[in-house]
């Protein structure tokens, strides 16, 4: 079987959910590509950054990555604990360059 060109025979489902900041980017790059692992979809929550700023990561790196699976918002702040917005480490985005720039460019037509 094949799905978003990839052969997915064999390969483990995975369902991604997290708050895209740095590290999160790097995990969906990684499922995304990675022959072993049927990456299925993605859910975000609210953490290191504020909903909206996360699931607009998604949506950035699945696109500039070419990760063709769902992006779905999720919850505005994690179950087990207080979120913590981290501008400081993540910026205001939540996946900021070194510059204070977003560093990925917006998806969608444009």
């Amino acid at each position: 079987m094949t799905e978003g060109g990839r052969t997915t025979i064999g390969a483990r489902p995975v369902w991604l959910d997290c708050d895209p900041g740095h590290d999160d980017a790097v995990a969906i790059l990684l499922a995304g590509h990675d022959p072993r692992l049927n990456l299925l979809g993605i859910s975000t929550v609210g953490s290191n950054q504020r909903l909206e700023a996360v699931t607009d990561n998604a949506l950035r790196v699945t696109s500039f990555y070419g990760v063709d699976v769902p992006v779905i918002m999720g919850a505005s702040k994690p179950i087990m604990r207080k979120a913590k917005h981290c501008g400081e480490i993540h910026g205001e985005s939540g996946l900021d360059g070194i510059n204070g720039d977003h560093g990925l460019p917006p998806c969608g037509p444009g």
